[in-house]
C-alpha cells in the first residue's frame, strides 16, 4: 500500500511554525501528526506500506533529512492512498476513509 502524505496551500496558516517545517510535523499531543498517520496505517494494514512525502519546493530538503526512509517530492503520483497532512483524525475515519475510496473534503479543503 502506498501512502502520500502531502501539504496543501494552507500551510500558511501554520505560520511561523512552517517556516521550515511541513505541516505533518506539527505536533497533536504527544504525536506529531506524520506519526499519528503512520501509526493508524499501520494498525489498519498488514501489509508492506510505503510512505511518500509531498511538501514544497523550499522545505524539500530539510523534510528529507528529518525522513530519511521516505521519498520526499516523487518524480511521479504513485497510485495509493492520499493524505492531507494537516488534517487530524481518529483510525475509525481513516477505515471509513479506505473502504470508500471516495475523495472527501472538509471546507473546500481536500483530506
Amino acid at each position: 500500500m502506498n501512502v502520500i502524505i502531502f501539504e496543501d496551500d494552507n500551510y500558511k496558516l501554520l505560520y511561523p511554525f512552517t517556516i521550515n517545517h511541513a505541516a505533518f510535523e506539527m505536533r497533536v499531543g504527544a504525536f506529531s501528526n506524520i506519526a499519528r498517520i503512520i501509526k493508524i496505517v499501520e494498525d489498519c494494514h498488514s501489509g508492506e506500506i510505503n510512505v511518500f512525502l509531498q511538501v514544497r519546493d523550499e522545505i524539500q530538503s530539510l523534510v528529507q533529512e528529518k525522513f530519511p526512509n521516505m521519498e520526499v517530492n516523487p518524480d511521479y503520483a504513485p497510485k495509493g492512498f492520499y493524505i492531507n497532512g494537516a488534517a487530524i483524525f481518529p483510525k475509525i475515519f481513516f477505515e471509513e476513509f479506505v473502504i470508500s475510496s471516495k475523495p472527501y473534503s472538509i471546507n473546500g479543503n481536500l483530506i
